[in-house]
């Protein structure tokens, strides 16, 4: 039988999954970090003032969470197809290459948010458009989003090694 719908599968799932994370991210960014999404990502996002809140934080996390989690995965998800022979096996590779891009995803977005919080003297030379109204609110948040997207460029290698391993103990 064929692994396509499994192929199909792990890429819905891992934006779905990605997508959730960005969501929930994005509810922690809020809190420590307001300015980041009123003064750009809001902008960025063309929200209307109605959704220029914690509804519209998530929505923008869904957003760019299932985009980068689709990208992420794509790596995996081919080499898997291509070098898994087992549906089985192929399939819970993928999962394991999923569950594993989230947990470095979120170490490395909480790294990036704790920087930004206890070392202002490295945050403070990053730069920052004119017109953000906080800059301390802006720059922790903003530095949790790039822990974020960090962790999800360190996760294609370690996607990739799910499948090589899954690849490696496949049964069929």
């Amino acid at each position: 039988m064929s692994k396509w719908p499994i192929f199909v599968a792990l890429l819905a799932l891992a934006a779905l999954v990605a997508g959730a994370f960005g969501a929930l991210a994005n509810q922690i960014g809020y809190s420590v970090g307001a300015s980041y999404f009123h003064d750009m990502k809001f902008i960025e996002a063309g929200l209307s003032e109605a959704l220029q809140n914690r509804l519209g934080a998530s929505l923008v996390g869904l957003r760019e969470g299932g985009r980068l989690g689709l990208l992420v995965s794509l790596p995996a998800c081919v080499m898997g197809l291509l070098m898994i022979r087992s549906r089985q096996t192929y399939f819970s590779s993928g999962l394991s290459a999923i569950g594993v891009a989230v947990v470095i995803a979120l170490a490395c977005a909480m790294a990036g948010l704790t920087l930004g919080m206890i070392a202002p003297a490295y945050t403070a030379d990053r730069p920052i458009p004119e017109t953000v109204t906080d800059t301390d609110s802006f720059l922790r948040a903003a530095m949790m989003q790039q822990g974020a997207f960090v962790g999800a460029l360190i996760a294609v290698p370690v996607a990739l090694w799910a499948m090589w391993r899954g690849a490696q103990s496949d049964p069929a």
